[in-house]
């Protein structure tokens, strides 16, 4: 194929390592990803524990309830407020629960692996 409107050869070649994926898949070009709670899941504390339940045309989808720890009932709330970077969400946790940078990080990427595959963040 030829060369469209200007674009030099550098700007036509695919990158090499292929598009971004996991975590760095939605964040913007030169940024990190923030993260969303999605607005189609409540979080509800019902007989002591924490569940995360699909609203909506979500519940049709979505025919189950997520159970959430302590600091992942946190880190949704904090995320409902506003979209959070995952260096934000290790230091809140870090913070709020006095926990080590290193506990935090391992907390929060597991705690992200599982509500963006379930939907919950996206």
């Amino acid at each position: 194929m030829g060369k469209s409107h200007g674009e030099t050869p550098e700007q036509q070649r695919p990158c090499p390592n292929g598009p971004p994926t996991g975590e760095d898949a939605g964040a913007p070009p030169g940024g990190e990803r923030r993260y969303r709670a999605n607005p189609d899941f409540i979080v509800r504390k019902i007989a002591g524990e924490v569940l995360v339940v699909p609203t909506g045309k979500t519940a049709y989808k979505f025919n189950a309830l997520i159970t959430l720890t302590e600091g992942g009932a946190f880190l949704l709330e904090r995320m409902k407020q506003t979209p959070r970077t995952k260096a934000d969400l290790i230091g809140l946790l870090e913070n709020e629960y006095d926990v080590t940078a290193e506990t935090a990080a391992e907390d929060v990427s597991s705690f992200l692996e599982k509500a963006l595959a379930s939907g919950v963040v996206s």
